[in-house]
């Protein structure tokens, strides 16, 4: 299984890529989001999951999960965010990925989301009670932290 993981930041990128290897998984590195629709477009190996940073400059991950989902719909997307209230600020911002995982989780952590997204059970992550804001929950080591809630935020 491939992983395509993007990231502006060349440490989390090798630090995050290091620990996907390490738990099994093929990893492609992208430093942003216009490389990472590159990669997408021309790779030979199939990429199953994609797992992005949200805060990147030019292209930042909700604007890159919207341009892969336009492009293949049925990719898994996983936010990888260190403040995932931050950066999903309207319903429609959380409605392209399968889950959205703090950044410091660990590998194992990581590796049972992904694997999930890519087998298609990423509505385990999803409430269905919540539908004001897609039902996304940001996901830590010790489980759910708290819903994406539109309406809970400043």
């Amino acid at each position: 299984m491939t992983i395509l993981y993007v990231d502006d930041e060349p440490f989390m990128r090798e630090v995050i890529s290091l620990g996907l290897r390490r738990a099994g998984f093929e990893v492609v590195t992208a430093s942003g989001g216009h490389s990472a629709l590159d990669i997408l477009e021309n790779s030979v190996l199939p990429i199953s999951v994609l797992m992005t940073d949200l805060s990147m400059p030019q292209m930042d991950g909700v604007q890159l999960a919207s341009a892969v989902k336009d492009r293949w719909p049925d990719l898994p997307i996983i936010a990888f965010s260190g403040d995932p209230y931050r950066h999903l600020k309207t319903p429609s911002d959380g409605r392209c990925f399968s889950a959205v995982v703090l950044k410091g989780s660990s590998g194992q952590h990581l590796r049972e989301i992904v694997l999930a997204a890519a087998a298609g059970a990423a509505t385990s992550f999803l409430d269905p009670v919540d539908h004001h804001f897609s039902g996304l929950v940001a996901v830590g080591d010790h489980g759910a932290v708290g819903a994406v809630d539109h309406d809970s935020r400043n």
